[in-house]
């Protein structure tokens, strides 16, 4: 069958070859992609989405999926780690020939939109900011390429020219969108039980480390826009009953939006969602200054199960630096609520910035301690997270100013790859470079091809048994590298303290102090991983 849209994922890949795919843990579909996909099908256009990212195929699998389909336009999604697929994948399909119309979308496009027409030729268009009336737009005039000039939020190509249309306003009224395609959600579904709802755009906060604000931006309209609390129930409701969904997580950069407006918002989603009976759990993307005992004890009842909270430091010197507009004292009575009510929180937490001291380290690492004390609600994954200064964030701008940035070697002129920088204080930088170090020798679990195998129908009880039993040895492998991490990290600090003449270019000495266990603990991991590997293939054959 051929399409006029073929919408397209790309994979991560590993930087040795374009033919190695590669995916982080814990996938989601691409909703934004769903609901170009909806709003172009409720338009008469015929449209396949090709999720490669979630499928683990390669760029050449990619293109041949694509070519397949015969699509008129070929539209590539990009954010930081997928712009290198992008331009891999648009490269290929015209080098077998490919003469239809190639365009590029996203955050990172965005940004970035005359400086990729500028260096790829083999991009027709950039469609900047929302894509769903643009992409439509352009549909319509696909056939006449100088009528492109009337499409708002489109950057193009025309006899040589690259030609910069003004920006499309943001969309106003988010109900008026159909509910997102959700043609990948079976292939998310072999290996996880979640799936993924918007239920607003944007952003009223402005923190400094974050693009969502810079993006919304570049286009007139309200930063934060929100869907009507029955047009969610409606699809938290098409989720449960068609495709089987028990739990859903809203992908909102900020649940709750403005104060106050957000807060009424989100107890008529309770009400509405309790209202339908579907069981349905879900998790929400918050911050602190927006908990409320009685809102949160109110969405536990209608379904909410976990948060995800910007907590990002317990100093206050890097939270003024980030912007947050709270304070480490807010931070610690919301750790204080959150283990009060007993609801699960996942907390996005910064240890090291460009100008973290060896005593904010110290302090942050007592509030990460703080904060997972006397209760399993709140645990941090990362400890050693960096800010990272993403494309479009204030904090990129300031470095740059200072001169601070560092770009790796890249193929693609430094667009694909978030920047490094040097931490001011050498104390810190040698021990964020030897944390960093054995972070990277330590082998990784192989948590999504568990998940397959747990998730898959066997038949044999034995078998079934024994995955039980292998999932508790890997948990148990991973609740020990973690434990592992976190003593080399006091271990490490305490020596840089006695040594502070240590340069980040001699972190081998610190290295040193947890080589003999990150060994024991990776031959652990390795054992799991390949217990993992033999079950999958005995299931493969059951």
């Amino acid at each position: 069958m051929s399409f006029d849209v073929v919408l397209v994922n790309p994979p991560i890949i590993d930087r040795r070859s374009i033919e190695i795919p590669t995916r982080s843990h814990n996938p989601f579909e691409h909703l934004g992609l769903g609901y170009i996909c909806s709003y172009l099908r409720e338009n008469n256009y015929t449209v396949n989405i090709i999720d490669s990212y979630i499928n683990e195929r390669s760029i050449r699998e990619t293109v041949k999926l694509i070519e397949k389909d015969s699509p008129r336009l070929v539209g590539l999604s990009a954010t930081h780690e997928f712009l290198t697929a992008s331009v891999d994948v648009a490269r290929c399909l015209r080098e077998d020939g490919y003469d239809g119309v190639i365009v590029l979308g996203g955050y990172l496009p965005t940004f970035l939109h005359d400086k990729i027409m500028e260096h790829f030729e083999f991009f027709d268009a950039v469609v900047r900011g929302e894509g769903e009336f643009t992409l439509l737009d352009l549909m319509n005039k696909l056939g006449n390429r100088k009528e492109w000039g009337s499409v708002p939020g489109l950057t193009y190509r025309l006899d040589g020219a690259i030609i910069v249309n003004p920006s499309r306003d943001l969309i106003p009224d988010l109900d008026k969108l159909p509910h997102p395609s959700r043609d990948t959600l079976p292939d998310l579904a072999r290996m996880y039980d979640y799936s993924a709802i918007s239920s607003s755009r944007g952003c009223p906060m402005s923190c400094s480390f974050c693009s969502i604000h810079s993006f919304y931006g570049k286009s007139a309209g309200e930063r934060w826009r929100a869907r009507s609390p029955e047009n969610i129930a409606d699809e938290v409701e098409k989720l449960a009953k068609k495709h089987g969904v028990k739990q859903v997580a809203f992908t909102d950069d900020n649940f709750f939006g403005i104060p106050g407006k957000g807060n009424t918002r989100a107890v008529k989603i309770a009400r509405a969602l309790m209202a339908k009976s579907l069981g349905v759990e879900f998790s929400i993307l918050c911050r602190v200054n927006d908990l409320d005992e009685g809102l949160l004890r109110l969405l536990r009842v209608s379904g909410l199960r976990s948060l995800f909270i910007g907590f990002e430091s317990g100093i206050e010197r890097a939270l003024t630096t980030f912007n947050k507009k709270v304070t480490a004292a807010q931070n610690k009575k919301a750790i204080d609520l959150i283990k009060k009510i007993g609801i699960k929180c996942f907390p996005g937490f910064i240890m090291f910035d460009p100008y973290s001291t060896l005593e904010e380290v110290r302090e942050n690492l007592a509030f990460a301690e703080y904060a997972e004390k006397d209760t399993d609600c709140i645990r941090i994954d990362d400890l050693l997270g960096s800010l990272q200064p993403f494309t479009g964030t204030a904090i990129r701008e300031r470095l740059e100013k200072e001169g601070r940035i560092i770009y790796p070697d890249s193929p693609l002129l430094d667009m694909d790859v978030i920047p490094t920088y040097r931490i001011a204080d050498l104390r810190v930088e040698t021990l964020r470079t030897a944390l960093k170090n054995i972070r990277n020798i330590l082998l990784r679990p192989r948590f999504d091809e568990l998940n397959l195998l747990r998730r898959k129908t066997i038949s044999d009880p034995a078998l079934s048994d024994r995955i039980e039993k292998t999932a508790v040895r890997f948990n148990n492998a991973v609740d020990r590298m973690r434990t592992f991490e976190k003593g080399f990290f006091r271990e490490a600090l305490e020596f840089i303290g006695k040594n502070p003449g240590i340069e980040p270019e001699e972190s081998g000495k610190v290295e040193e102090l947890a080589m003999r266990e990150a060994g024991l603990i990776n031959r652990e991991i390795a054992s799991v991983n390949t217990e993992v590997d033999s079950l999958a293939a005995e299931a493969k054959n059951a």
